[in-house]
């Protein structure tokens, strides 16, 4: 609280300020790019599911296999930071 009383506010501001721009510029940017992407990857997948049909089924068994891994790695991940919190505040 200290920092506030003794720094002027027209700084604060400033920073604030400078900090709204950034996220008013990159955030378009991002989201275009993004964007941009996702609809890249969606015409791929349907232009290679037309080409070849088996594609789809094996995407999906792949898609299946990913989350399930993902799935597991998270709950892993957790544990592991559990335990490190555990283990550092000893």
């Amino acid at each position: 609280m200290g920092w506030f009383d003794t720094t002027p506010s027209g700084r604060i501001l400033s920073r604030t300020n400078k900090d709204q721009d950034d996220i008013d510029v990159a955030l378009p940017m991002s989201l275009n790019f993004s964007l941009s992407n996702i609809f890249s990857i969606i015409g791929y997948l349907i232009t290679v599911t037309i080409i070849f049909p088996y594609f789809l089924i094996i995407f999906f068994i792949l898609s299946i296999v990913y989350i399930i891994v993902v799935n597991k790695y998270l709950n892993v991940a957790r544990e592991f930071k559990r335990i490190e919190v555990i283990i550092i505040h000893i």
